[in-house]
């Protein structure tokens, strides 16, 4: 299924949803995000939850209400997973995870999103919730 949204997604039907934090594609939420190298630094996409098509995302806000005061956004790496993070807002409480593709060129960032468990007990100790739950409900 996921292949059959994927290729659809490519299909160059063009956008069917406007709106930078869902899918431009089918209009799901993103499931994770991916940091690739660009230029000097490294360029934030999301993966949809659902067709799996990324799209460009700007760095240095909530992926789910837009927050961009750094003391609002909170970054959290477990230890044994360096190219993971957690990213979670303090306005909205929701939380991302984001697979830095450059500290780990073997990375998938929708499959390393589900090996991330220490990082979603840490996210929701902290009382933060997921923004979309993965395929095994976490």
């Amino acid at each position: 299924m996921a292949q059959f949204l994927h290729t659809f997604g490519d299909s160059g039907l063009g956008p069917v949803v406007e709106g930078e934090n869902c899918c431009p594609r089918c209009g799901h939420p993103p499931q994770v995000g991916a940091l690739r190298a660009e230029g000097e630094g490294s360029a934030l996409t999301l993966v949809c939850s659902l067709c799996l098509h990324e799209w460009p995302f700007r760095r240095g806000r909530c992926v789910a209400c837009g927050e961009e005061a750094d003391k609002k956004l909170a970054y959290y790496t477990a230890s044994g997973f360096d190219h993971l993070r957690v990213q979670a807002c303090d306005t909205c409480r929701l939380y991302l995870h984001t697979v830095d593709v450059g500290k780990d060129a073997a990375a998938i960032p929708d499959v390393d999103e589900l090996v991330a468990l220490p990082l979603d007990v840490w996210a929701q100790e902290h009382g933060y919730q997921k923004l979309q739950p993965n395929l095994a409900g976490i």
